[in-house]
């Protein structure tokens, strides 16, 4: 930090703070034990790509919430602000409006006011099995999942979701604020028991869309965990009540736009989680990975994986593709993910990690090298990037590792531009091993019992 006086500094020498460093988020989360203050992950939506605030000689920002999201802002530049200084107060209330309090009576006045939280006025509960979601139905939270549109919700509700929607700057990059009168919206929201009562956790919403002939289907377009609530299992609770939403909704499918590495993990985890209860799923990923005695295989030969055997082809058949969207909601994407890792956990078991390693490398590397031979013409500033629709180009952006959306999951992404052959070839063997350690983050080895 520059220490001359700010008579004998340029504006590009003004003292400069990292806003994500003096910034503080205060949560109410009924639990004296737990940490409630946090810095935030990200706040170039508020401050700039740089994130920087200048002119505060030793800045301190603290966002006070309540236990319903009211904010009360506190600003302390240390000392005489600079002239030109970065204006504080200015992006927080564009972000909160009118939820936003810079006094601290009337903060209080309104905090006081709030209550308890009417459960029957914030949506309909969903229920989950607790297979799907260990460590929150039963564990060592007890959560309670609720379902809504947000465009016919209760007033309460509607209030509640506003003051929540700003918290989404500071954790989820790109994030936007959703059109409360948009009938295409619905909110999945999980309330935690604590000993200060019961306190919003996190939520997630769903965007519903045209599903081609005459039907729908969901988008899974944010999800929010309260940093005092995260790593317990809410992110997966409110993935799995997701699920439940959208099928009974009568969606053909759900799908996640531009998911979060964190955010696609708990996906693959809770819907291959899902897929081991589906018997007819397992036989099939068994015959395909050769362990059935006498089955057509996709592996060349006698379904063994040894030296010099060619791959097999990973591509999730149609059949099984169309049943997994029909009795487990999973688009076609999300079905590919989940048939990898379970042909995985097949050879694990039969061959052990180093013949099931060589498999599924081998069945990467040739379909990502197919679509990089497909699309070099006219790549430049491009990289293949897995999708929904298979291998496709896309511009290279910004990636976010918190939970939410915004950033991509770690399946094959690998430069097309003209380089050399080297080169390459490295990206390849790079995103092959991004996407075999994807599939054994999530892979268990099945055991006799259940081979």
């Amino acid at each position: 930090m520059t220490t001359d006086p700010p008579s004998k500094r340029g504006r590009s020498e003004a003292v400069t703070h990292d806003a994500n460093e003096v910034i503080e988020l205060v949560f109410d989360v009924g639990m004296e034990s737990e940490e409630q203050a946090y810095n935030p992950d990200m706040c170039h939506q508020l401050f700039g790509e740089e994130e920087l605030i200048q002119g505060h000689p030793e800045p301190a920002i603290t966002l006070k919430l309540s236990a319903a999201f009211h904010a009360l802002l506190e600003v302390d530049s240390g000392g005489k602000k600079e002239p030109g200084a970065t204006d504080v107060v200015g992006p927080f209330k564009e972000a909160f409006s009118d939820a936003l309090f810079t006094d601290e009576e009337a903060f209080q006045r309104a905090a006081a006011q709030e209550g308890s939280l009417d459960v029957a006025a914030l949506g309909t509960p969903v229920s989950i099995p607790g297979d799907w979601a260990p460590g929150c139905a039963g564990g060592e939270l007890s959560l309670q999942l609720l379902a809504s549109s947000i465009a016919s919700a209760t007033p309460q509700l509607k209030a509640l979701h506003a003051r929540l929607q700003p918290l989404l700057l500071f954790y989820i990059d790109a994030a936007s604020m959703i059109d409360q009168e948009d009938d295409s919206w619905d909110l999945i929201l999980a309330l935690a028991e604590t000993p200060g009562g019961q306190r919003v956790a996190g939520f997630a919403t769903l965007y519903s869309f045209f599903g081609w002939p005459d039907s729908k289907r969901m988008r899974l377009s944010q999800v929010f965990v309260i940093p005092a609530f995260q790593k317990r299992g809410v992110g997966r609770a409110l993935l799995a009540a997701a699920t439940v939403h959208a099928q009974a909704a009568g969606a053909l499918d759900m799908t996640c736009e531009d998911p979060t590495e964190d955010l696609q993990r708990l996906r693959d985890r809770l819907d291959v989680q899902r897929a081991r209860h589906a018997p007819w799923l397992l036989e099939a990923a068994r015959r395909v990975s050769g362990l059935a005695p006498g089955a057509t295989t996709a592996l060349e030969g006698k379904g063994e994986v040894g030296e010099g055997q060619a791959a097999f082809h990973t591509t999730i058949p149609a059949d099984i593709t169309k049943r997994a969207r029909q009795e487990l909601c999973l688009c076609k994407h999300q079905a590919q993910r989940v048939w990898e890792v379970l042909l995985y956990e097949f050879l694990l078991d039969a061959k052990g990690q180093d013949g099931a390693d060589r498999a599924m490398q081998q069945a990467i590397r040739q379909k990502l090298s197919t679509a990089i031979s497909a699309a070099e013409t006219g790549s430049k500033g491009k990289v293949t990037q897995e999708t929904e629709s298979g291998f496709v180009l896309q511009k290279r952006r910004r990636r976010d590792a918190g939970l939410g959306v915004g950033g991509r999951p770690e399946t094959p992404s690998v430069p097309v531009e003209e380089g050399s052959a080297e080169a390459k070839a490295a990206a390849v063997e790079q995103a092959v091993e991004a996407r075999l350690d994807a599939i054994a983050s999530v892979a268990q080895r099945r055991g006799s019992t259940l081979a």
